[in-house]
């Protein structure tokens, strides 16, 4: 998934019950060890948000392609 996201200029979607916390795009190539960062302009508030959200998750069960879209 992340390889295609980078090669394609596209996003990936971090949503919790159909809301969405953040949309990266992927900035340097597939993620081929399990561990990616997330930066963009957040406030503080917004990174402490989001580091709360997706730390206070036991897991991720599933990684589920809900949509692509490719931008020009």
């Amino acid at each position: 998934m992340t390889g295609k996201t980078f090669r394609n200029r596209t996003s990936i979607g971090i949503t919790i019950n159909n809301l969405v916390y953040s949309a990266s795009g992927v900035t340097s190539g597939a993620i081929k060890v399990g561990r990616s960062a997330i930066s963009g302009n957040f406030t503080v508030e917004e990174a402490q948000d989001l580091s709360i959200i997706l730390s206070s998750q036991k897991s991720i069960l599933k990684l589920k392609l809900q949509q692509h879209n490719i931008l020009n």
